[in-house]
């Protein structure tokens, strides 16, 4: 048995119904959706690329391209930082909020679609390994540390 393969099987499946006929484009990818998420949360601070970076773990090359699809797909703008001319403040645009809500909405849809039909008790029991494999997959990583 893969495990691996079926959970990215499984991935795939998920990422395919969220985004069919949905004008991929127009929607966040996964890591957008969480950058969203966290602006959204924050609205009240300000939010700089490295602060980003920082709270999902990615490096600041790969936090840079992720913001510049963004910038270009119109769902942040950077703003220069009146202390800081490195530094650019992100904030989302009006329109990325309905964008966001709508996505929401979506994710929710699929969320009742793929546990129909499954008792509390097996989804329970999938948490339970999807937390597992979680962890071992965590435990691997800091011994190879």
């Amino acid at each position: 048995m893969n495990i691996v393969k079926e959970i990215k099987q499984l991935d795939i499946a998920i990422a395919q119904k969220l985004y069919k006929d949905n004008g991929h484009d127009k929607h966040p990818t996964p890591q957008q959706m969480a950058i969203i998420e966290i602006l959204i949360h924050n609205k009240d601070k300000t939010i700089y690329q490295n602060d980003l970076a920082n709270e999902l773990k990615v490096t600041k090359a790969a936090i840079s391209s992720i913001i510049q699809a963004m910038e270009k797909k119109g769902f942040i703008n950077k703003i220069p930082s009146s202390k800081d001319g490195r530094k650019n403040r992100i904030e989302l645009t009006e329109e990325t909020l309905n964008i966001y809500k709508d996505a929401k909405k979506n994710v929710d849809n699929l969320n009742k679609e793929i546990i129909n039909n499954i008792s509390e008790e097996e989804l329970n029991i999938f948490l339970k390994v999807s937390n597992q494999i979680k962890n071992n997959i965590k435990k691997e990583g800091e011994e190879n540390a």
